[in-house]
């Protein structure tokens, strides 16, 4: 980091900046994003890397730049709220590049929303539903000759976890369905699902509340490749303690109302699959098991133990 901080000095109109804790670190493309601090003490994010990776990312900041217009010319209310995604100024030194971005915000937009108490505003669901189906049509760079791997192999690591779990499942009649019914939705994602570009795991982490109620998207994030509206369903995952009216109508602005069969095996899927691999990981008789098991069972009523992959409080 010592080095890193001395190649940002080397720049001009850089020197005094100092380097914090690194956030995200991808080994294979050799991408880092760290906090950093002017001379006044400002905090940005700062992104580095390689010059072999330089052309893939300024591909792709064209593609979220080319949203930050879009979601803008949404309508006049959006271009009152301002760019979703922050200014980045884009540095060059012999080693690789920088890319440097003003922090906006210190409030995590899913943390924020799991205080009931704070609203679900339609203009951020829009905002963010907007984000996510614009970031799908870019072109998916990603895409080599492994990428068959991410579906291909859904319904092998699928039938794993059911093994590896089967076990600590409670035997009741209505839990009598469970391992078939991820099973099969397991396929419906297999067979139906196209890969595009995604947040990945960043996308709970990446959205931010401001002031001025508006949705950012101000904290780091890589982009990857991922089956169409997996980053849906990691957001609707993260905010499953508010009202389901809230998620209904994020999922209904998202698909225009015209929600295909198919997204809800994958949704269903994807709850499921999270909560197993968080009871694998759990301790026999630990509270982090007894919890799991309680989300499992709240599962087990969304979709009427496990009979359909629609939740009842869709319908």
């Amino acid at each position: 980091m010592l080095v890193l901080e001395k190649r940002l000095n080397g720049i001009s109109r850089m020197n005094g900046w100092t380097l914090g804790e690194c956030i995200v670190l991808n080994d294979a493309s050799k991408i880092s994003i760290f906090r950093a601090f002017d001379k006044e003490r400002r905090e940005h994010w700062l992104c580095t890397g390689p010059w072999q990776k330089w052309q893939l990312v300024s591909d792709l900041w064209v593609h979220l730049d080319s949203i930050n217009r879009m979601m803008l010319d949404v309508s006049p209310l959006f271009q009152a709220l301002g760019p979703m995604l922050p200014a980045v100024r884009w540095l060059k030194t012999e080693e690789g590049f920088f890319g440097i971005a003003e922090r906006r915000s210190d409030t995590p937009f899913l943390e924020y929303l799991k205080d009931k108490n704070h609203l679900f505003r339609f203009e951020n669901i829009v905002q963010m539903a907007g984000f996510l189906r614009f970031l799908q049509m870019g072109n998916n760079v990603f895409t080599d000759r492994n990428s068959h791997k991410i579906v291909d192999t859904l319904g092998e690591r699928t039938a794993g976890l059911i093994e590896q779990v089967k076990e600590r499942i409670p035997h009741t009649p209505r839990f009598s369905r469970w391992s078939s019914f991820v099973t099969q939705n397991a396929k419906s994602v297999a067979h139906g699902g196209s890969l595009v570009l995604s947040l990945g795991v960043y996308a709970p982490t990446c959205f931010a509340y401001a002031r001025s109620s508006a949705l950012l998207v101000d904290y780091p994030f890589l982009l990857s490749e991922d089956v169409v509206h997996a980053d849906l369903c990691r957001i609707l995952f993260e905010l499953r303690t508010r009202d389901p009216q809230d998620l209904k109508c994020l999922i209904d602005v998202y698909f225009d109302r015209d929600v295909p069969s198919y997204f809800f095996a994958q949704f269903a899927h994807h709850q499921l699959f999270t909560i197993l691999e968080k009871l694998a990981l759990s301790a026999p008789g630990s509270s982090q098991e007894r919890n799991m098991l309680e989300e499992f069972d709240k599962l087990s009523q969304d979709y009427e133990h496990f009979r359909t992959p629609v939740p009842c409080w869709y319908k």
